[in-house]
């Protein structure tokens, strides 16, 4: 190969020494060689990066070594240091419904502030199984002793092992570009973990907990998982003081809601468990954290307002849960028989703010005087709070459901519901909403429409598997009611624009979709949707905008 080199650079007029072709050939290892995109077949996405760079990891420990787990992508030691992002972006997809292509904003534009408010996670510990030679004893052994024996010493590792695991649910589609921008803009590049895996945490088509192997292009939904991938055990993360384990969720999915059955010692069948048990399960091995992506002040309204919020911190680096120290622990004052008692569940809630986020990375690390919020549940107790019934929600009327919202909603959420009304209900049409008449909407005004008693899933996707949503009878309508009828009008002009743009035709005005033209509907399944709702605002609206429909 050296001698062919040598040929080609005489062939190009270059005469060079042997010192100067490996001058150039130890520069060649060190030079990344400069990406070359089609940028003709690739639309520009500045949260899209065209590989994650994660840098010289040293090996764990042999019983911590890392493995491939069903092609489940796993990022440690000797197993990356460049590797390109997932083909096809799947998850980062809009849900089936209006294929209208909105360009891509950052999901994540604080990424470095969490990535510096991490940085308490990056030690390094002595290795128990890997070791390297101490020179300097060495020399002094043979010096002073006349041993002429090396003398070895452990090898510095990182600290901490990561399981990310997010949960599946009918609202987690909204955060999964900001999820998926964390996994990789920030615990991947981070560089403070010996391995990094991924899972999914799911309810099967019986309502049972499953646990499967991240795959970002193969998202398993419920009664229709991914034939290649088998569900796994709780056991598989294997929980222990140096593997964290941090669980992505919103704290409203049906696997929240179901209750734990009571321990006993004299039961024949072996109790189903749930997530309480789970979480119980990984608390007592290891430090084990609820990421919650919904803000603090909507923790109330979700699961975790039956347990009691306490601020935890620790004395000592990587305790488990149950070691955590607070002292502000509600009694709790039952007369239920013991089974049902001392069951305690400590667990820490963080979110996506580089605050809470560093104070709960220094607790973890045990620096002294910090405190890092969470609830204590009693999980033996929790059967004495049955979650909300589905009933109750689907037996409000249409005036409760929209005063309810407007009375506890944040002011942007409100503005987006209103500008929603007016349009399908599409992830994709929101982020066009957002884009060009709302800016200051972030995911969590995103979600809170989307959780609330306004809009309710119809059905999931065939493509995607993705659920979609529409708004309840009457609401749509009583929105519009409720909204400044130029407000609506805006919204029909640009999304109309829009639409144009996607079918590659002018239209003159959003009356133009009532009667769509013929080529359009076979152009693009945008216009047909838009065309109904038009024709549902337009009647609300009245006067001429009803004459006009008519």
């Amino acid at each position: 190969m050296i001698e062919r080199l040598i040929d080609r650079l005489q062939q190009a007029g270059l005469t060079l020494t042997y010192e100067e072709i490996a001058d150039a050939l130890w520069l060649a290892e060190r030079i990344d060689a400069p990406a070359t995109p089609d940028l003709a077949a690739q639309p520009k996405r500045d949260d899209d990066p065209s590989r994650v760079t994660l840098g010289p990891i040293e090996p764990g420990p042999q019983d911590t070594a890392p493995q491939d787990i069903d092609g489940m992508p796993l990022f440690a030691a000797d197993a990356i240091g460049t590797t390109p992002d997932e083909a096809g972006e799947a998850e980062t997809a809009e849900p089936a419904g209006l294929p209208l292509s909105v360009p891509a904003a950052s999901a994540l534009p604080n990424a470095i502030d969490l990535s510096r408010a991490l940085r308490d996670l990056m030690r390094k510990v002595p290795s128990q199984t890997r070791f390297e030679l101490d020179e300097a004893a060495t020399v002094d052994q043979i010096a002073i002793q006349r041993v002429r024996y090396p003398v070895v010493k452990p090898e510095l590792e990182r600290w901490l092992d990561l399981e990310l695991v997010i949960e599946e649910s009918d609202t987690s589609f909204i955060w999964r570009k900001t999820v998926e921008a964390f996994r990789k803009k920030v615990l991947e590049k981070l560089g403070a973990f010996r391995t990094l895996r991924t899972w999914r945490l799911q309810a099967d088509d019986r309502g049972q907990l499953q646990l499967w192997p991240y795959l970002p292009d193969k998202i398993p939904t419920p009664g229709q998982p991914h034939q290649a991938l088998k569900p796994r055990s709780p056991k598989a993360l294997q929980a222990s003081e140096r593997r964290l384990i941090v669980l992505v969720s919103d704290c409203r999915s049906s696997l929240w809601q179901q209750r734990p059955q009571a321990r006993r010692a004299n039961a024949k069948e072996k109790p189903t468990w749930v997530l309480y048990d789970w979480l119980q399960q990984w608390a007592a091995k290891g430090p084990t954290a609820v990421l919650q992506v919904l803000p603090e002040r909507l923790w109330e309204k979700t699961e975790l307002g039956y347990g009691d919020p306490v601020q935890f911190s620790a004395r000592l680096p990587g305790v488990t849960n149950t070691h955590l120290v607070t002292d502000e622990m509600t009694a709790w004052v039952s007369d239920e028989p013991a089974p049902h008692r001392a069951r305690p569940l400590p667990l820490p809630v963080i979110t996506l703010d580089a605050k809470p986020l560093k104070r709960w990375a220094q607790v973890v690390a045990g620096v002294g005087n910090t405190r890092t919020p969470g609830y204590w549940f009693d999980v033996g107790l929790l059967h004495q709070y049955p979650s909300d019934s589905d009933e109750d929600s689907a037996s409000r009327s249409v005036e409760a459901r929209v005063n309810r919202f407007f009375a506890s909603a944040s002011p942007t959420a409100q503005s987006l519901a209103r500008l929603m009304a007016a349009a399908p209900v599409s992830l994709s049409v929101v982020y066009l909403i957002r884009e060009t008449m709302l800016p200051q909407a972030k995911p969590v005004h995103i979600a809170e429409v989307f959780i609330s008693d306004l809009l309710h899933p119809t059905g999931r996707s065939t493509a995607t598997g993705e659920p979609i949503y529409d708004f309840y009878t009457g609401v749509r309508e009583r929105i519009v009611q409720l909204s400044d009828p130029d407000l609506t009008l805006q919204v029909f002009a640009r999304l109309t624009d829009k639409i144009g743009e996607e079918i590659g035709d002018a239209i003159n005005s959003f009356d133009a979709l009532l009667a769509p033209k013929p080529e359009w509907l076979t152009a693009s399944d945008a216009v047909a949707p838009f065309a109904a709702v038009t024709s549902q605002v337009l009647r609300v609206l009245g006067g001429d905008y009803a004459a006009l429909l008519e």
